[in-house]
């Protein structure tokens, strides 16, 4: 039961927080009380006069993909995507997944799947939600040409905005991973469509590494996506944990002590409380870590 100073407004059968409401915590947006403490949950006064309750949907970015932020929990594992759309085997290099992960998402290269069947430790199906960013294989004139680059360095092309990272070196061939789209944004209704860095480093330009610059010889697409460290996963989930404070500043929603990273705050974007889509704009999301995980900040207040 919901109640104002005004008696019962709204009676729901179930709520997340059981009967121990201490475990939650509320922000107000105009007609919206956004609930958390689990599973971000919503209580919206319609434009008839009646409450919904449910689960807080967020903004979506062009494309489909959520406007959530991102975090990444674990290092040293590479993911393969067998296609670069549609419904998609991933394979982690050693034991990742757990039935848990259906449902929640994962970003390849920074572009979303939705896990969507568990298989095994090592394996799950996905929806891939924007075609995935494509894999190069780059070859040079000489085996000598590649002695300056490195697996796991980030390369860029002299003349266009394309960049990626090297994830496979054997003989002349460098097998590149491709880490930017052009245009994109992260704003709701922004153009992520296919920029022309999708066609990979043109071959009279040079591929420039910390080390080394050469011009290839021939620069193919490879049919399938390419594995690599390159990803990260939903920041909360019921794997990892929901923030246990939040609070509305402005019309910004502010979060703070996460399970797993107890110095960690985040912001939504100036847009909308529920759009945590990030960039380099002044009003894009927040995602920050404020120390070195020996501080946890336990409560987000507005300043008055």
């Amino acid at each position: 039961m919901w109640y104002t100073s005004y008696g019962a407004v709204a009676s729901f059968g179930s709520v997340p927080w059981g009967a121990d409401p201490s475990t939650a915590w509320v922000a107000p947006f105009q007609n919206t009380l956004v609930i958390g403490g689990f599973e971000f949950h919503a209580l919206v006064y319609e434009d008839d006069g009646t409450w919904t309750f449910g689960s807080l949907n967020f903004e979506e970015l062009a494309g489909g993909e959520l406007a959530i932020p991102y975090w990444s929990f674990v290092q040293g594992i590479t993911l393969t995507p067998s296609d670069y759309t549609g419904s998609v085997t991933v394979t982690a290099s050693s034991a990742l997944f757990s039935a848990s992960w259906v449902g929640d998402r994962i970003r390849y290269a920074g572009k979303e799947l939705v896990v969507t069947g568990f298989t095994s430790t090592t394996e799950v199906t996905a929806d891939v939600t924007v075609e995935l960013p494509p894999t190069f294989d780059i070859t040079f004139a000489a085996a000598s040409d590649l002695s300056g680059y490195t697996v796991g360095q980030v390369v860029t092309a002299s003349e266009t905005t394309w960049s990626g990272i090297i994830t496979d070196i054997t003989g002349t061939v460098m097998t590149v991973v491709t880490l930017n789209r052009e245009p994109s944004t992260n704003s709701p209704g922004g153009d992520t469509s296919s920029g022309s860095e999708f066609g990979g480093p043109s071959a009279d330009e040079e591929i420039i590494g910390p080390n080394a610059a050469f011009s290839p010889t021939s620069i193919v697409r490879n049919p399938s996506p390419g594995g690599t460290q390159v990803w990260d996963e939903q920041l909360w989930s019921n794997r990892r944990g929901w923030p246990q404070s939040g609070a509305a500043v402005g019309n910004r929603l502010a979060l703070c002590n996460f399970p797993r990273i107890p110095d960690l705050v985040t912001i939504s974007s100036a847009r909308q409380f529920n759009d945590f889509g990030t960039g380099l704009s002044d009003d894009d999301a927040i995602v920050r870590q404020a120390g070195n995980n020996s501080a946890r900040f336990l409560h987000v207040v507005p300043a008055l």
